[in-house]
């Protein structure tokens, strides 16, 4: 017998700054990252340009396992545009 699929959800998001600088995320809690981004907890890109609005936002329910698949294929067509 096959052990039950179990689903989650993930959200891709964008996030931006007044200079119009876009930052593209990933997560699985979307609220605590977005308030985590206007804190400017995470030291990084976001702190450092400043990008705490919250432009857009999608959610996936993916199967377990899946997750990678789908961030590949995010992942090359982001690449294609280089």
């Amino acid at each position: 017998m096959m052990p039950p699929v179990r689903e989650y959800s993930y959200f891709t998001y964008i996030m931006a700054s007044r200079s119009h600088t876009l930052y593209i995320g990933v997560t699985s809690g979307l609220h605590r990252r977005v308030f985590q981004h206007k804190w400017k907890e995470p030291e990084g890109f976001t702190a450092k340009y400043n990008c705490d609005r919250l432009v857009r936002m999608t959610a996936r329910w993916v199967e377990e396992g899946g997750a990678g698949r789908v961030l590949g294929s995010y992942r090359r067509r982001f690449e294609s545009f280089g």
